[in-house]
């Protein structure tokens, strides 16, 4: 963020945030909504600009990219660097938005082929040793809850008639095991 800024590009963070306090300023961030996880994927904690913190309650990713949303009608006209940090398919994985849990019924996912039969139904203490079925079936219904936010996100750079001056790069900072070689989650 502090090279885009010093390019002269206005900087935005919206997301989780593990790099301590409520403000990404210090980071080159002119702007940011940093998030915390508190209750799940669906009550959780930003604080807008190191202000005072806000609970919200809905599905996490879809308010943040709401707040994404924001930014890029805010900041169309100029250069702009975005970077947009959703919580899920972070664990608790058992709470997706139904919609997208339907996608997967019982049966319809196949296990890894290196997916020890033991490991499929394991259920431990922490939700890092869970790689039980509504636990897989969760995993990947937030994954398809992401593509629909990134595709909303991609529909809104269309619509405001930027996306031939934009980059979308799109990373993942971790992935869930899910039993491959009898690691959890």
């Amino acid at each position: 963020a502090k090279a885009f800024g010093a390019a002269g590009y206005h900087t935005g963070y919206v997301g989780k945030w593990h790099l301590g306090g409520d403000n990404a300023q210090p980071f080159g961030f002119d702007d940011s909504v940093l998030w915390d996880e508190v209750g799940g994927h669906w009550k959780s904690v930003y604080h807008p600009g190191g202000g005072q913190a806000v609970s919200a309650e809905g599905y996490s990713a879809t308010l943040m990219t709401d707040q994404a949303i924001e930014y890029l009608r805010a900041h169309r006209d100029g250069p702009f660097f975005l970077m947009l940090s959703w919580i899920p398919p972070h664990a608790k994985f058992t709470d997706p938005p139904e919609a997208k849990r339907a996608l997967y019924p019982e049966g319809s996912l196949p296990w890894r082929p290196n997916v020890p039969e033991a490991a499929k139904s394991a259920g431990g203490e922490s939700i890092w040793d869970r790689n039980d079925l509504p636990n897989y079936q969760g995993y990947h219904a937030h994954i398809s809850a992401i593509d629909d936010e990134l595709g909303r996100l991609m529909a809104e750079v269309d619509a405001l008639g930027i996306a031939d001056d934009t980059i979308l790069v799109y990373s993942s900072d971790h992935g869930s095991m899910m039993g491959s070689h009898g690691v959890g989650s």
